[in-house]
C-alpha cells in the first residue's frame, strides 16, 4: 500500500499508450534515466558497462541514448561505469564508479524524462515490446503464457471496453 502523498497521477500524453507508463515512462524508465543522466552523468562517447547477472557488455553512449549508430565506439576521455569490473581508458588506466540510489528520491525528474522520452515514443523509437491480450476473461491464459515465455516484453491484459 502507498500513502496518498506517494501516489502519482499519470500524465495525459496524446498519442502515447497507457502501457508506456509501465516501462519507459514508469519506474523502469525513470530508474534508467536517473542512473544514466543524473547519477552517472553520461556524456556523448562515454563508455558504459552494463552488467545484468551473467550478461555483461560495454557500449558507448551515442548522441541519442535510445539508438546507437552501428559500429560506434567510445573515444578517449573518462569512462563512467556501473556494475562490476573495470574498463581501461585510452591511457590504460582503469576506473570504476558504483553508486546506489532509490528512484523514489528522484521523482522530480519525471517531467524531464517525459520531455526526453515522449518525442522518441511518438516516432516509434524505441519500439515498444508488449504482448496484449484482450479481455479479463483471458487473464489466466495470459498469466500462463507469461510463465511459459509466450510474451514479448510486457504482458498487458486489456479490458474489452478500453
Amino acid at each position: 500500500m502507498i500513502r496518498p502523498e506517494e501516489a502519482h497521477l499519470l500524465s495525459d500524453l496524446p498519442g502515447i499508450p497507457l502501457s508506456a507508463h509501465l516501462s519507459l515512462l514508469g519506474g523502469t524508465g525513470l530508474t534508467a534515466y536517473v542512473a544514466f543522466i543524473r547519477i552517472g552523468q553520461l556524456r556523448e562517447c562515454d563508455a558504459l558497462f552494463v552488467s545484468g547477472g551473467r550478461a555483461r557488455r560495454a557500449v558507448s553512449v551515442p548522441p541519442s541514448p535510445l539508438r546507437a549508430p552501428a559500429g560506434r565506439r567510445a573515444a578517449g576521455g573518462q569512462h563512467r561505469l556501473g556494475g562490476q569490473g573495470g574498463v581501461s581508458d585510452t591511457t590504460g588506466r582503469q576506473s570504476l564508479r558504483m553508486e546506489g540510489f532509490l528512484v523514489r528520491d528522484h521523482t522530480e525528474v519525471r517531467e524531464e524524462l517525459y520531455a526526453f522520452a515522449v518525442p522518441h515514443l511518438l516516432s516509434d523509437r524505441p519500439a515498444r515490446d508488449e504482448t496484449v491480450v484482450e479481455g479479463f476473461a483471458s487473464i489466466v491464459e495470459a498469466f500462463l503464457s507469461l510463465l511459459c515465455g509466450g510474451n514479448t516484453g510486457k504482458m498487458i491484459v486489456k479490458s474489452a471496453s478500453a
